[in-house]
């Protein structure tokens, strides 16, 4: 149980408490196990405290400092934190149901197992934050900023991200079944086992999900729903043999991920993407070649055509080739240096009708001329799948 003497002295009113902080910093502040309900913390100086298992119900507490606090099992249901700093505080397990948290900071918080159920948390920062299994359900949490944050099994089912910012954050296995990501933002995110059903995605932006597993070369695509639909591929035979047809374009970029790669493959994206294609970005750099004759086999299935850096496919080009014919997907070539004669990197005259010429990078906006049309696409792929 806290310190009484610190849960009186908190008591007799946040002024008094925080000049008294001030002139004793290095005092150990134990308020754990107490009971903080309905009380006015507003501005409150608790930074550096402990308050595993306290109850602040209903508290008002905006405003207030409680960095690096530990808050492990504390009670905060329906309590009012807005503004309040909760920068890398420790809160396993704390209960936040229906809190007001807008525009709070939670930088570095674990908040593992922690619940957010009907929270409101608009504006409010949760960058570098540890979020595995947070319940997030019914939580509003429009216009927030989430980077570099660990939302593995984390459940947002209904919450509300309406303009909110999800750049660099592991997502595995989360679930996000009826969201609102419209207007918002989800970019080089790893998706890998998520479940997102009818989530709303109007204007929203979508880059580099990841949808490959730790330790596997990156396997990346730029949509969500589409993300799913080709991880089940990828992982039911079953699926992939049955499957009928294609209903949307979907580009395979077969190229590695190097020191200065980065802008050129963000470059043929965008130039897939504004023609309405969806691209799989591959990273054949990282790829085991034992590996590698399956994985193309299961990608070229579902789609239409294959973007190559020449440099990067060089060591294995006659598997590349080879599978794109068998999977009815044509190439378009890409090549870094000018100067270099492709043909001493890949030999596509194998099968000339199945590949595009080769261009430069610089010419990128040129792959659109190259692309199948979508009726010859859908009728060639039915075709191919149905066999």
């Amino acid at each position: 149980m806290g310190d009484t003497v610190l849960l009186n002295r908190l008591r007799d009113g946040v002024e008094a408490w925080n000049g008294w902080r001030g002139r004793h910093r290095s005092e150990q502040i134990d308020l754990s196990g107490t009971d903080l309900t309905r009380c006015d913390l507003r501005r409150a100086d608790l930074s550096n405290a402990n308050l595993t298992g306290a109850c602040l119900r209903g508290a008002r507490i905006m405003g207030a400092d409680l960095s690096r606090t530990n808050l492990t099992d504390a009670d905060f249901r329906q309590a009012n934190l807005g503004e309040a700093r909760l920068d890398d505080v420790t809160a396993l397990r704390a209960r936040f149901v229906e809190a007001d948290l807008r525009w709070s900071r939670l930088t570095g918080a674990n908040l593992t197992r922690a619940s957010f159920y009907g929270a409101d948390m608009t504006g409010s920062d949760l960058s570098g934050s540890q979020m595995y299994r947070t319940d997030l359900r019914w939580a509003n949490l429009s216009e927030t900023v989430i980077t570099e944050a660990n939302l593995t099994d984390a459940d947002l089912y209904h919450a509300d991200l309406h303009a909110a910012r999800l750049h660099d954050n592991d997502m595995s296995q989360a679930r996000l079944d009826l969201a609102t990501l419209a207007d918002g933002e989800i970019v080089n995110c790893t998706i890998y086992g998520v479940s997102a059903w009818d989530v709303k995605l109007d204007r929203a932006t979508q880059s580099e999900l990841i949808i490959s597993q730790p330790g596997e070369p990156t396997l990346a695509i730029d949509d969500l729903d589409a993300g799913q639909f080709v991880n089940l591929l990828l992982h039911s035979p079953i699926l992939r043999e049955r499957v009928s047809g294609v209903t949307s374009r979907i580009a395979l970029l077969l190229a590695a991920r190097i020191p200065g790669s980065d802008e050129r493959i963000a470059n043929v994206r965008a130039v897939l993407r504004r023609a309405g294609w969806i691209t799989i970005h591959y990273d054949v750099g990282a790829a085991h070649t034992q590996e590698l004759p399956a994985m193309l086999h299961a990608l070229m299935r579902c789609c239409g055509a294959t973007v190559i850096d020449m440099e990067d496919v060089a060591p294995f080009g006659d598997v590349v080739v080879d599978t794109a014919v068998k999977c009815d997907c044509r190439i378009l070539p890409l090549l870094r240096n000018p100067d270099v004669d492709a043909a001493d990197l890949v030999d596509l005259n194998r099968h000339p009708d199945f590949c595009r010429p080769v261009r430069p990078y610089s010419d990128a906006p040129m792959l659109t001329a190259d692309l199948p049309t979508a009726s010859a696409l859908a009728r060639s792929k039915v075709e191919f799948l149905a066999d």
